[in-house]
């Protein structure tokens, strides 16, 4: 499972969903979907953008979660 951390990468930088939105020119509700983790796909490019605005890396607002095998 993907976990999307770009609230905790906001929260650092003390900006906000709607910041974002702006500086990356992209759809807030979208965003805020995606931030929420309530998305199951990501255009490549968003990603880039969000890395540019927030000037951060990949890993700092996505991570790889493994799933526990019972």
């Amino acid at each position: 499972m993907i976990h999307i951390k770009i609230n905790e990468q906001l929260e650092k930088q003390g900006k906000t969903i709607y910041w974002l939105s702006k500086e990356c020119k992209c759809n807030y509700a979208n965003l805020k979907k995606l931030a929420s983790n309530n998305t199951d796909s990501i255009k490549f490019s968003l990603l880039e953008t969000i890395c540019e605005v927030l000037q951060c890396d990949l890993p700092d607002i996505m991570e790889l979660v493994k799933e526990k095998v019972e």
